[in-house]
C-alpha cells in the first residue's frame, strides 16, 4: 500500500527526533540554587538597650530571601508517551501482515508452497501444476476457483487449495486458445487450456472448436499414471461434421433446428427462406466451400442451397445464390438486397435453372455442392463435378448461408457436414479429383 511505505520512515524519523528533542530539554533543565543561610545577630547586640545602640554591635547583612522554584515541565513523560504511540501505529497499523494458507496436495508442486505472511495490500503471484501420473489440476481461492496462475492481493487472510487427482492425466491446449472442448462428444464445459485425469485406462475423443476455426479431434488412448498433452493449432476456415451442438451456426426460427445422429436438421414450414448462417466473416478472397445436404421433405421443385453473402444480415442479402432442386436442376444467381424472410429484393441469373446428370435426384438423396472462390472467380460443382464457371466482381462475399426454400410446403433439409478452406486450390478439396462433365440437357424450371 502507498500510504505504508510512503509514511513508514517518515514515522520512524519522527520517532526519533521526538526522543531526542525530549531528551535535550531534560538535560538542559538548571538544577535548583541552594537556599542562603539566615542572619542571626550576636549575643551582645541583643542584650543592648533598645534606646542606644552598643558601641560594640556589628550589624550583619539581612539574608536574600528565598525564591521557591516552579515544578519542572514532564518532558520525559510526554516524550515516552509520543515514542509508545509512536510504536503503536507503526506495528498495528504500518507493519500490519496477513496471513496467505497454502494447501498443496500430493501430485501438485508450485509456488508459494507453504503458509506465509505478507505485508498488507502485497500483490503475490502464484503458479501451480501436476507431476507425472497426476492431473485435473484444480486451483482454489478462498474455495473458489481461479486459473492455476495469477496473483493475490493481501487485503485480508486469503487460502489457496491445490489439488490434482491421480491416473491418467490429459493437459489439453490450443492456439489459439479459449477453445470449446466436447469430451467424447459431450460439452465438458471447459475451454483450453484444460486438464482431464482418468482412473481407469481407456480411450477419449476430444472435439475443440472456436468459431471461425475448423473443429479439431482427437482420439486420445490413456494408460493410468502416464500424462498426455495434446497441443492443437487450429485453421481458420469451418470444418463441421455436426457431432456436436450448432454453437458456431445462427439459424432463423432457431427451435426448427436441430442436431442429431451427426446431422444438422431443419424441419419448417415458411413462406419463403428457412436458413442459418455461419457467424464469422471470414478474411480471405480465396476459398473453398463444401456442404453435403439432402431434401428429405417437401417439393423436388424447391431449392436447397448454399447463399455467399457479404454480411451476417438475411434481411439484406448482397451475394450469391447456388442453388439445386431434387428434380435435377441448378442456377446460380446475384442477390442485391434480398429479405430471406419476405422474399423481397433485387436477384439477377448468372446462370438460369439447368438440368444436369451430376445432380441426384428425390427426395432423401444426399448431394454435396461446393463452390471455389478466387477473387471474383466461381466455380461450382455437383458431387466432385465441375458443372459451370463464371466471374463477377459486384460483390465480396465472405459469410457462408445454408438456405433452403420452403414455399409454404412442410419441408424438411439434413446436412451431414459443412466444410470450408481457406485459401484452397481451384476446384479441389483433400481427396478430391476433377473430372470433365458432359453436355447437359438445358431445361427452364423458374427460380424456385
Amino acid at each position: 500500500m502507498k500510504f505504508v511505505n510512503f509514511y513508514r520512515k517518515p514515522v520512524s524519523m519522527f520517532v526519533m527526533v521526538a526522543f531526542t528533542i525530549m531528551m535535550c530539554f531534560w538535560a538542559n533543565q538548571s538544577p535548583a540554587a541552594p537556599a542562603a543561610p539566615s542572619t542571626e545577630k550576636s549575643s551582645t547586640a541583643s542584650a543592648a538597650s533598645a534606646e542606644e545602640e552598643s558601641p560594640g554591635f556589628i550589624e550583619q547583612e539581612e539574608s536574600t530571601p528565598v525564591v521557591k522554584k516552579g515544578k519542572k515541565f514532564p518532558w520525559l513523560i510526554v516524550g515516552a508517551v509520543v515514542v509508545i504511540g509512536a510504536a503503536a501505529v507503526y506495528f498495528l497499523v504500518l507493519s500490519k501482515k496477513y496471513a496467505l494458507t497454502v494447501n498443496l496436495s500430493e501430485g501438485c508442486s508450485g509456488t508459494p508452497a507453504e503458509t506465509t505472511k505478507y505485508k498488507k495490500n502485497a500483490v503475490v503471484s502464484y503458479s501451480y501444476s501436476t507431476e507425472a501420473g497426476y492431473g485435473d489440476l484444480q486451483v482454489k481461492l478462498d474455495g473458489v476457483a481461479v486459473a492455476t496462475s495469477g496473483s493475490v492481493t493481501m487485503d485480508k487472510v486469503h487460502t489457496l487449495d491445490v489439488s490434482a487427482t491421480y491416473g491418467a492425466a490429459v493437459n489439453i491446449t490450443s492456439t489459439p486458445s479459449g477453445a470449446k472442448i466436447y469430451h467424447n462428444n459431450v460439452d465438458s464445459g471447459k475451454t483450453t487450456p484444460a486438464s482431464f485425469s482418468y482412473t481407469a485406462a481407456g480411450t477419449h475423443t476430444y472435439l475443440l472448436r472456436q468459431c471461425g476455426y475448423k473443429d479439431y479431434t482427437k482420439v486420445q488412448s490413456v494408460v493410468v499414471g502416464q500424462t498426455y498433452n495434446i497441443n492443437a493449432t487450429l485453421m481458420q476456415g469451418i470444418l463441421d461434421n455436426f457431432l456436436v451442438s450448432s454453437t458456431c451456426w445462427t439459424p432463423y426460427i432457431a427451435s426448427n433446428w436441430t442436431v442429431a445422429g451427426g446431422l444438422y436438421k431443419a424441419s419448417t414450414k415458411v413462406a419463403n427462406w428457412q436458413y442459418s448462417y455461419y457467424n464469422t466473416v471470414f478474411s480471405s478472397s480465396t476459398y473453398t466451400v463444401q456442404v453435403k445436404m439432402k431434401r428429405v421433405a417437401g417439393s423436388i421443385y424447391s431449392s436447397n442451397s448454399i447463399v455467399l453473402s457479404t454480411a451476417t444480415n438475411m434481411n439484406s442479402v448482397n451475394g450469391y445464390l447456388f442453388n439445386y432442386t431434387a428434380s435435377g436442376s441448378y442456377s446460380i444467381w446475384k442477390w442485391t438486397g434480398m429479405d430471406m424472410v419476405t422474399g423481397s429484393g433485387a436477384e439477377a441469373g448468372i446462370k438460369t435453372w439447368t438440368s444436369s446428370s451430376r445432380i441426384n435426384k428425390n427426395l432423401g438423396a444426399w448431394n454435396i455442392m461446393k463452390i471455389v472462390r478466387a477473387g471474383s472467380n466461381y466455380s461450382f460443382y455437383f458431387n466432385g463435378y465441375l458443372v459451370y464457371s463464371f466471374s463477377n466482381s459486384s460483390f465480396d462475399p465472405r459469410v457462408c448461408v445454408l438456405p433452403f426454400y420452403s414455399g409454404n410446403v412442410q419441408t424438411e433439409a439434413h446436412y451431414d457436414y459443412a466444410k470450408l478452406d481457406i485459401g484452397a486450390a481451384l476446384g479441389l478439396m483433400p481427396g478430391e479429383k476433377v473430372t470433365a462433365v458432359p453436355v447437359a440437357d438445358q431445361r427452364s424450371s423458374g427460380h424456385n
